[in-house]
């Protein structure tokens, strides 16, 4: 079976105007709706109904490929951010130049680390999306 597929290698990460670097995985997103239920004055039988409520674009994690020599200073740039719990905008790059934006906070950062000397050295990094994200050619 084939496939038009797009490949994934390629696809970056900024926040706040900087970019952090390569996406070695993302967790996606989505929209969740808050599901109500609610009992009718005029209910005989006592079932709830149900009904929308608020959305929820819910968290996202990252697994980064740190680029020290690619972004310098922006992995330390995420770190400031995370500390001052500074909201901003949360952007994903697609090699095709599709994208995915908006409003978020850092819910958790992760300090570099590496499995063994050989590997490429990653870290992690969660946010916590705020109201609605824009996709663009996705």
């Amino acid at each position: 079976m084939t496939t038009s597929g797009i490949n994934s290698i390629g696809t970056t990460m900024s926040f706040n105007g900087n970019t952090i670097g390569e996406i070695e995985s993302y967790s996606g997103g989505g929209v969740a709706v808050n599901i109500l239920e609610v009992l009718t004055c005029d209910s005989t039988d006592y079932y709830a109904d149900k009904i929308a409520g608020a959305l929820n674009s819910g968290n996202v994690t990252f697994g980064m490929i740190y680029q020290p020599t690619l972004n310098t200073g922006n992995y330390s740039k995420l770190k400031t951010d995370a500390e001052a719990r500074t909201s901003g905008t949360l952007l994903i790059t697609f090699p095709n130049g599709a994208t995915i934006t908006g409003s978020a906070i850092i819910a958790n950062l992760g300090d570099p680390n590496f499995g063994s000397a050989d590997e490429v050295i990653k870290f992690s990094c969660e946010f916590a999306r705020k109201g609605k994200f824009t996709h663009t050619g996705v």
